[in-house]
């Protein structure tokens, strides 16, 4: 709550502070270097019924404005949307139906908000998760997690969750659905294999917009 709120509950407050000291007082005083008059009979009853006022007045305006404040800066609860799974009776296989799903938290997500985010499962090549011996590239992931997916777009199944702040090590890069960094916009098809599913690549702190390994055979 700024300064500027406090104005309004401040000001009623001195004016009803004053304005009690007269009714109570009946005399000159002085008050923040102002001089109060001297006041008597109903002057003085009403100065103390109005300054009363104005107090409780300021006291009821601080409290509101307060409260309002408290309530602006609560965090909204984190949600999840996870897709419906339908079983197909002739075949037995689960498959999901086609969705965005979105990993969210305070409002952000890694989905990308161009048309090409909802695209059915089916029009995806399942990808190799095949990786080289090479060294694993570890990233911090950044603040609101991420969802480790089986495939390499959102719609495929989930396998896993990264929270905030801890180390992804990534075997092997790939491209899939396009992603977007809710924290500055940057938008991207890669994603990084971390061994039991894959994540996209803005999810990961790697201090570069490029692929940190290699391709996944």
């Amino acid at each position: 709550m700024s300064l500027k709120d406090l104005s309004l509950p401040v000001v009623l407050g001195l004016a009803g502070v004053v304005l009690l000291m007269a009714g109570v007082l009946g005399k000159k005083f002085v008050f923040l270097q102002s001089r109060i008059p001297e006041t008597a009979g109903k002057v003085r009853v009403a100065g103390v019924l109005v300054g009363s006022i104005l107090i409780l007045l300021g006291i009821s305006t601080f409290t509101y404005q307060v409260r309002h404040a408290a309530g602006q800066e609560l965090p909204d609860p984190p949600t999840s949307s996870d897709p419906p799974t339908t079983t197909s009776p002739t075949s037995g296989t689960t498959s999901r139906t086609t969705s965005t799903t979105t990993t969210t938290n305070s409002s952000k997500n890694y989905t990308s908000d161009s048309p090409a985010s909802t695209t059915s499962k089916s029009s995806h090549t399942t990808t190799s998760r095949t990786t080289t011996t090479t060294k694993p590239f570890a990233g911090q992931v950044k603040p609101i997690g991420a969802e480790v997916f089986d495939q390499p777009y959102f719609t495929a199944r989930k396998v896993g969750f990264l929270p905030g702040g801890s180390v992804a090590e990534i075997f092997c890069t790939t491209r899939g659905q396009m992603s977007r960094d809710p924290y500055n916009g940057y938008m991207t098809d890669l994603w990084d294999f971390v061994g039991t599913g894959y994540i996209p690549d803005v999810a990961v702190d790697t201090r570069t917009n490029a692929p940190t390994r290699g391709p996944c055979r």
